[in-house]
């Protein structure tokens, strides 16, 4: 065997999860959920079983899914013609002409496939990956959804295996997911490796026992960060590889978009506290520790849940956001300044599943439902949307190129205050006005607080100004202003 760090692995390179394997085995005809987080193996797990499918005759034909960037209805469909091009043998045995489906609405798209796999009689499991992209989905046609459910529950040779994070957990709601979801509760949750498979994994790839073991005290069985520490390992000496395991960048990225997938609840409950002290305060159910550990940012003792240790190592501090030095703050804002700028489709505010924007996926994102719309519909995805918007998305106005330079502001000063400062507003009503008057201020107290320079606070100021007339007239001008704060202090 060796370590594959960077990609999805099946056959003799797979490890593990054999009780799991036999469990989703006897539930070939179900709809099932695997919950897991980032990194944890779900891409791996559904391509072993769609190997496993094939070369054990499990009497089910699969088809995998990648769900992940769809965005939207005409992405769905190429998932499903991308799937049907992988396994062109299946695409002809159910008299698929993949050239004419590819031209016809979703709906129609659906309904043709169902109707050939009702003729054909062969029983199809679909293995679904990135299933929380449907969230995004359903805001842009909320019919999505009911599509889906149809699609694969009229069919009884049908069976659904979906993996996601917490994301589609959290958007439950009747007016949203709960038609689609409810069959496929509660999840099955996919956990680090235990000791036992960590240990029997490294000494397969020769590594001593003495190192599998301190390997696995290290990451706690994480498949993700075995494979590098095992990888590494193998190359310098368990000491050395630990050293440079935490000076990389892909070790801080491992625990943060893990972070951006804990609940809510969690995420902003850390942000605003010591984890620590946080965690005394927080009664530990069976189903927060589960969910908690099998993130890998926390680890359980005697019952109670505690920060891995690994944190403090990555950050030095006691805070889950890393502390950023001058240099880097300014990087991050450019980098999301270039991202709005190389947009087609002004936005009015980013709607997000993380609490942070992802620079690199800000060019990419679609414009939120109305306020008015999700107020109606989604009173909680509004709540968590009025954390990266602007005034123009309050009134129901059309963004400009001045909403970009007041996302692009918004988006630094939450640079420098670790969160948008919209968190310490509670409510719609209460976020909904600061946008309409000032949601950030600026006083000493707060320069000195987070370190701002008196002049970034005054170009802040500026491009934060409810009225867009007196904002910055482009983002690149409010760039180089920053610049030049930056150059000179």
């Amino acid at each position: 065997m060796t370590f594959f760090t960077h990609r999805w692995v099946r056959g003799e390179a797979f490890w593990g999860r054999k009780k799991l394997i036999q469990e989703l085995k006897g539930r070939l005809n179900k709809f099932t959920w695997i919950l897991g987080n980032r990194r944890i193996g779900k891409t791996s797990l559904l391509r072993q079983i769609e190997l496993l499918c094939k070369t054990e005759n499990w009497g089910f034909t699969p088809l995998y899914l990648d769900f992940q960037g769809a965005g939207d209805d005409e992405g769905l469909k190429m998932a499903f013609l991308e799937a049907f091009d992988e396994q062109e043998e299946f695409a002809d045995e159910l008299k698929l002409d993949l050239d004419q489906l590819e031209s016809r609405p979703l709906s129609s798209f659906l309904y043709h496939i169902k109707r050939q796999l009702k003729r054909s009689k062969i029983s199809v499991l679909f293995l679904i990956d990135e299933a929380e992209e449907l969230v995004d989905i359903s805001h842009s046609n909320p019919q999505v959804l009911s599509l889906l459910r149809k699609f694969f529950h009229d069919h009884e040779k049908i069976g659904v295996f979906l993996t996601s994070s917490y994301v589609l957990h959290e958007v439950k709601e009747p007016s949203r997911t709960s038609q689609f979801i409810q069959e496929f509760l509660p999840p099955l949750r996919l956990f680090p490796f235990t000791e036992e498979e960590t240990v029997g994994f490294l000494g397969q790839n020769g590594i001593s026992p003495e190192d599998s073991a301190a390997i696995y005290e290290t990451c706690y069985g994480n498949p993700y960060l075995v494979q590098n520490l095992g990888e590494k390992t193998q190359q310098l000496g368990f000491e050395n590889a630990c050293k440079e395991l935490h000076n990389s960048k892909f070790f801080k990225y491992f625990f943060e978009s893990n972070f951006n997938c804990l609940p809510l609840p969690l995420r902003e409950g850390l942000q605003e506290s010591d984890p620590a002290q946080f965690f005394q305060q927080l009664e530990p159910t069976p189903d927060t520790i589960e969910y908690l550990t099998q993130s890998t940012i926390f680890v359980k003792e005697d019952n109670a849940i505690k920060p891995n240790p690994l944190l403090y190592s990555v950050y030095s501090t006691n805070s889950l956001v890393p502390k950023k030095d001058q240099t880097s703050r300014y990087q991050l804002f450019y980098e999301f300044a270039r991202s709005l700028s190389q947009r087609e489709k002004k936005l009015s505010a980013l709607h997000l599943d993380a609490d942070w924007p992802d620079p690199a996926l800000v060019r990419h994102i679609q414009e939120p439902p109305s306020m008015e719309m999700l107020q109606l519909s989604d009173e909680k995805a509004l709540l968590h949307t009025l954390l990266w918007a602007s005034p123009e998305f309050i009134q129901g106005a059309a963004a400009t190129e001045q909403t970009h330079v007041y996302l692009a502001a918004l988006f630094l000063s939450a640079i420098f205050m670790k969160k948008s400062p919209l968190h310490a507003f509670k409510s719609i009503r209460e976020r909904s006005q600061a946008y309409l008057n000032t949601p950030v201020e600026l006083n000493r107290t707060v320069l000195e607080e987070f370190d701002i320079h008196p002049k970034t606070a005054m170009i802040l100021l500026k491009a934060l100004s409810v009225d867009p007339k007196l904002r910055y007239h482009d983002v690149d001008s409010l760039v180089a202003d920053v610049k030049q704060v930056e150059t000179n202090n």
